[in-house]
């Protein structure tokens, strides 16, 4: 059930804490979040293919992704998993523990980091895990399946989820001008030819 919003409200003199502050950044990515999550939905927006590396391992291309939760989830540049049963941070490293199945769903999910490229103790880096199930046909609202891979005789194979596609607003109302051509087009043909 969804609750009215709730924002801090500022008047001269006051002294603002760090909670001050924290409370009008967590007003606004909750705004956005609530927006992104009931307007657009969750799924793949763009990119993210997987294939197969030369390691035997897999490759996640670059691409964004919103989670049930409406957060944005970007991979910024190609990420190999060289055993694509273990569970991999942003930077590579393992999280979690492997998956033993012949199998697996994998997964991308939303994480934050302190920014260790700039300030760690002033910065927050979201960022992602790739998480891997053995079972995900429900996957969890905090998880976008991107795809499944299948082991048989050493060989990998990779099977794109369908995922929730999105698409963007451009894309949309470009699908809607067309529909709206095409109507036009087929109610112009059935028209009588005298009519005006």
């Amino acid at each position: 059930m969804p609750t009215a919003p709730r924002r801090p409200r500022y008047f001269s003199g006051q002294l603002l804490t760090a909670e001050d502050f924290e409370a009008e950044q967590s007003y606004h990515l909750e705004a956005r979040r609530r927006d992104t999550r009931h307007l657009h939905g969750w799924g793949v927006v763009s990119g993210l293919d997987v294939t197969p590396s030369s390691s035997g391992g897999v490759v996640v291309e670059p691409g964004l992704a919103i989670d049930g939760m409406g957060r944005a989830i970007v991979i910024p540049e190609p990420r190999e998993m060289t055993d694509p049963r273990q569970p991999i941070d942003d930077r590579g490293d393992p999280c979690g523990p492997a998956v033993e199945s012949d199998t697996v769903t994998l997964c991308l999910a939303y994480a934050e980091r302190p920014d260790d490229e700039t300030d760690p103790d002033r910065f927050v880096r979201e960022t992602y895990v790739l998480e891997v199930a053995a079972d995900a046909s429900d996957p969890p609202e905090d998880c976008v399946p991107i795809a499944t891979l299948h082991w048989r005789d050493g060989e990998i194979s990779v099977s794109v989820r369908p995922p929730r596609m999105l698409a963007s607003t451009d894309v949309l109302r470009q699908m809607i001008l067309g529909l709206v051509r095409r109507v036009h087009a087929l109610e112009q043909r059935s028209r009588p030819p005298n009519a005006p």
